[in-house]
């Protein structure tokens, strides 16, 4: 199975029955429904970005979102390999601190402290790469304290590429 075709309608119901469990306002049958409208035959980019685009119209406000994102996390991955197998389902989350972080400056504290829960199940390094971008003095202090901890060893490419 390539990778794009994992984000597909099982995983919005999976997705859905997620968020329900700790936002029980969400419609998750409206989620599904545009998802499935949504994100046949597209590429993996386009996928990533139509999630986003959902979830800007399913949630409230980003730092509400994050909220809901961070109460859904799973169990921390126990080595990189680990990654693909059991973080992939958060990719489109990821896309959206990516996108959405950058935002407002007040969004930089929040989005960070994402960035490292969401760093212990999958990969914070797309999404912060942004921060890097627009705050690299604050960012970089903040990668650097990552770098010293076992826990973002297995993120550390993301450190290789910008230290």
């Amino acid at each position: 199975m390539k990778i794009k075709d994992y984000f597909n309608k099982e995983y919005a119901i999976s997705l859905a029955r997620k968020i329900t469990k700790v936002y029980p306002k969400f419609n998750s049958s409206n989620f599904i429904k545009q998802v499935e409208n949504k994100i046949q035959n597209q590429e993996y980019t386009e996928k990533m970005l139509i999630f986003v685009e959902i979830f800007d119209t399913v949630f409230p406000n980003y730092l509400e979102t994050l909220k809901i994102f961070e109460k859904i996390l799973d169990t921390e991955l126990s080595s990189f390999a680990d990654m693909y197998n059991t973080g992939m389902w958060l990719a489109p989350i990821s896309k959206y601190v990516e996108i959405h972080s950058i935002d407002s400056a007040y969004y930089y504290k929040a989005s960070v402290h994402f960035i490292e829960e969401l760093t212990k199940r999958y990969t914070g390094e797309f999404a912060m790469r942004p921060l890097i971008v627009k705050y690299p003095k604050r960012s970089l202090k903040i990668i650097e304290k990552w770098s010293k901890s076992n826990i973002f060893i297995l993120d550390a490419y993301l450190v290789n590429a910008y230290v």
